[in-house]
């Protein structure tokens, strides 16, 4: 249905006055559908065969409105062993990533700090835990954050409990280690090194791996991924298996953490999270790789049971066979907002991803429209998902009533700018009293209407009483603002902000989450070349404001979010399938 959605040939019957012909369409889709699945490798019906090859071409409609298939064609081939699972093991069964007693770095080298294992044995330690333990295969010990660590010749020789293993080594040494995990009864690996399924003469290497865990109910995250950096809670330390040094990569993880991103690539995951850091930073980052275990649908769904989470943000590049189904039946029953950018859009896009986590891309419009079918928000661009993130993370727990917006600037161009990016918001009309109550503050140059230009000479008092009035309208249910920083009456400088802490970024802190509508902002000079005003954007940013460089990213996102909550609230998925 949603593929439809977006086609030409919707519109084309609309405009004719054949809309009826759709609901035919949609029909034998879902009954082609129906078919596709029960002659599926994933259906547990039992029948022996399999559709290899299906196509039915042309369908015309008879001058009845019949819809008729001229021909067809069907090929059919044995059913191969199902491939992957479908079913998420259990609602824990990654828990012991993210909750483990007793962790185990594998491939710490005695003289090498600068090695992966080194790296994430000395992120740990600076964690403050006091369950950490190094392996190499020559035994010795390391100087890891001023403290001597003993270096285990095997996990096996580790006395106390091990939840979970690390392993840096060579993916030629990994069976040998994984085999030793079992034994020692280790519930969660971490295979870090690349080499795997992406080079296919290691392929042996994944298959035997993967049936050891099978084996041993041991969960695999990897290979070809960072692994974990985690928040942790009262009970529970953090983890931090980057093998980034900290002064290349430092987040504070007690900064409004309610945000999880599940990252196939690790760099992508470090880089959004860094250009997000003035105004999230996430409870965790799961950087999952090649996932020969442990997918993102089963990290999706561990993650929307976790109480502090309130936003999951997925950057996807494929999925093994059927693992795609799983995670859209995850993102159906989820009950969080989640932001998806799915690679692999096109040709070269696809290689691109098979190379890098040895990922099957597939179809990139089944895919987009069956996420957005199952709720998820799908980004069009990188920009628009580290934008989305940061929107539904600083907007968690604001009341969505409606689509009413009214819009505040201090310049006409921006008004005008904004007004041209309302998307599926609607310009609300002030009720008498605002009107009112807005002309008693207002200058009689400026006209009180819900596209409010308080021209350049705004104060900050003066725009904190307009925006004050705005959001407590019944007539409003969210505001856009925009400042173009230069009037000469407003302080924005970092100067001026530093001499006057009632400056106008704190106070429209101070009234969003007074009123707590959903508001966002745009100030068109907050970094880069303009560093004068670097402060004041990271004043709004880091205190739950969302704040972009442009009207139009504001606009964007303020549509997202709305549209997304008011679907949820009211199932209105024909909304949600623009």
């Amino acid at each position: 249905t949603a593929l439809l959605e977006s086609t030409k040939i919707r519109k084309r019957y609309i405009a004719k006055g054949s809309e009826n012909y759709i609901s035919k369409i949609v029909n034998a889709e879902v009954k082609l559908s129906h078919l596709a699945t029960a002659f599926s490798n994933y259906f547990e019906g039992g029948t022996r065969f399999s559709i290899k090859e299906f196509e039915i071409n042309p369908f015309i409609f008879d001058s009845e409105g019949m819809l008729i298939a001229l021909d067809g064609y069907a090929r059919f081939a044995e059913r191969k062993p199902r491939e992957g699972a479908l079913d998420i093991l259990s609602d824990d069964s990654v828990a012991s990533f993210f909750e483990p007693r007793g962790i185990a770095v594998v491939g710490v080298s005695s003289s090498d700090t600068g090695k992966p294992g080194n790296i994430i044995l000395k992120n740990l330690i600076q964690l403050n835990r006091n369950d950490i333990y190094g392996v190499n295969a020559r035994g010795g010990n390391v100087l890891s954050a001023g403290k001597k660590i003993k270096l285990h010749k095997s996990i096996l020789d580790i006395e106390d409990r091990i939840d979970l293993a690390v392993i840096t080594v060579p993916a030629g040494h990994a069976l040998a280690v994984v085999q030793a995990c079992a034994v020692k009864n280790v519930k969660a690996v971490i295979l870090i090194p690349g080499g795997f399924g992406e080079v296919k003469k290691n392929l042996h290497i994944e298959t035997r791996i993967l049936d050891v865990a099978r084996k041993s109910d041991m969960r695999i995250m990897g290979p070809n991924c960072l692994g974990i950096v985690y928040a942790g809670n009262s009970e529970t330390p953090g983890i931090n298996t980057f093998f980034i040094p900290e002064e290349k990569f430092s987040i504070n993880l007690e900064k409004n953490k309610n945000v999880a991103v599940l990252s196939q690539s690790g760099a992508l995951g470090i880089t959004e999270i860094y250009n997000l850091r003035h105004s999230i930073s996430p409870r965790v980052i799961v950087s999952y790789g090649n996932q020969l275990d442990v997918d993102v649908a089963d990290l999706a769904a561990h993650f929307d049971h976790d109480v502090m989470v309130d936003v999951i943000g997925c950057y996807i590049e494929g999925f093994k066979p059927g693992a795609g189904r799983k995670f859209f039946n995850v993102a159906a029953r989820s009950r969080k907002p989640l932001i998806i950018y799915k690679a692999g859009r096109t040709k070269a896009g696809k290689q691109a991803t098979e190379s890098h986590t040895a990922s099957i891309a597939g179809e990139y419009a089944v895919a987009r429209a069956a996420m957005k079918q199952a709720g998820a928000i799908v980004a069009d661009s990188m920009i628009d998902h580290g934008d989305f993130i940061k929107t539904f993370a600083l907007l968690s727990g604001f009341t969505v009533t409606g689509n009413k917006v009214a819009i505040i600037a201090n310049a006409g161009y921006e008004k005008t700018y904004a007004a041209d990016n309302i998307g599926d918001l609607e310009l609300s009309e002030f009720d008498d009293k605002t009107i009112a109550d807005l002309r008693y503050i207002l200058p009689e140059f400026v006209t009180a209407e819900p596209l409010l230009d308080l021209t350049p000479m705004a104060s900050d008092e003066m725009f904190e009483k307009c925006m004050e009035t705005v959001l407590k309208s019944d007539s409003v249910d969210a505001l856009f603002v925009s400042i173009v920083p230069h009037g000469a009456v407003i302080h924005t400088t970092d100067d001026e902000i530093k001499q006057n802490t009632d400056n106008i970024a704190a106070r429209i802190v101070r009234i969003v989450h007074k009123y707590k509508k959903p508001t966002a902002v745009s100030v068109n000079v907050v970094s880069g070349a303009d560093a004068v005003y670097n402060k004041f954007g990271q004043i709004l940013d880091s205190g739950g404001v969302p704040t972009f460089l442009t009207a139009k990213r504001a606009m964007v996102c303020l549509n997202a979010f709305i549209r997304y909550h008011r679907t949820q609230k009211d199932k209105v998925f024909s909304e949600w399938l623009k």
